[in-house]
């Protein structure tokens, strides 16, 4: 929510619609941690940004995601507009290092990503 609310600060100080990059570290998170009854209701669930907030994040980034959640994503991704389709980028292990400072300056990220 504090997010959100900045955003709005910023947007209406610059007098111009400020977004965000959204990076997720999914490192540690498996198929144990996803319970199926979330998926009957996925659909209804990834349609809420592209209705109430189709500008809020210039891009949505997971990284150190599972091959299988890349493929999940495949499933569900014809349910989004192109506009937010074009805007999430999902990257497994392999292809996530130096993801996130490629994305966001140093001093806005943890340590851990350097």
């Amino acid at each position: 929510e504090y997010l959100l609310l900045r955003l709005d600060q910023e947007s209406l100080a610059q007098g111009r619609l400020v977004t965000a990059v959204q990076l997720f570290d999914c490192h540690g998170i498996g198929l144990q941690h996803v319970m199926p009854r979330v998926f009957r209701r996925l659909k209804d669930a990834v349609q809420l940004p592209d209705r109430y907030y189709p500008e809020l994040f210039s891009q949505i980034v997971a990284f150190n995601i599972l091959p299988i959640a890349v493929r999940a994503y495949e499933l569900i991704r014809p349910l989004l507009s192109k506009a937010i389709q074009e805007r999430i980028r999902l990257a497994t292990p392999a292809r996530s290092e130096g993801l996130p400072l490629s994305l966001a300056p140093p001093s806005s990220l943890p340590a851990c990503y350097g």
